[in-house]
């Protein structure tokens, strides 16, 4: 009867005691079996615990710097005062301030800037005729 029980126990993974099973069980082999399905299913839960660790990290980090982006942007107020427009401002405008050895403004300008993508697409045609009246 124990025997039965010892077989149980190893096969749900509850418990893996080996003085239990050698005691109970008389076939080694099999308490070997058990033994490394027991260690494959606790690695495979070490394994996955890590895994979702590694997401909410990710998660929280993400989260955190959402916060500090949208936290760190700057007031109108504040943008005049650095010389900004912050409603005309794009973020486009602020890259090109490279070019004309402007890089200290660039982080600021970022922090008034507007995404580029609140643009209107503008229509383009093929030709345009120009008519002079006279």
């Amino acid at each position: 009867m124990k025997s039965i029980q010892a077989k149980a126990y190893l096969e749900s993974g509850l418990l893996f005691d080996r003085k239990f099973c050698n005691a109970d069980v008389e076939d080694e082999r099999e308490v070997n079996y058990y033994h490394q399905k027991f260690e494959k299913s606790l690695k495979s839960i070490k394994e996955f615990i890590i895994m979702i660790l590694d997401y909410l990290l990710l998660s929280i980090t993400f989260g955190l710097t959402m916060v500090s982006s949208a936290v760190s942007e700057f007031s109108a107020e504040k943008c005049r005062e650095l010389g900004f427009n912050k409603a005309n401002l794009f973020c486009s405008s602020c890259e090109k301030l490279n070019h004309f050895n402007l890089t200290e403004l660039e982080a600021p300008c970022k922090e008034c800037c507007q995404g580029d993508t609140d643009l209107v697409e503008t229509k383009k045609y093929p030709k345009a005729v120009l008519e002079v009246c006279g």
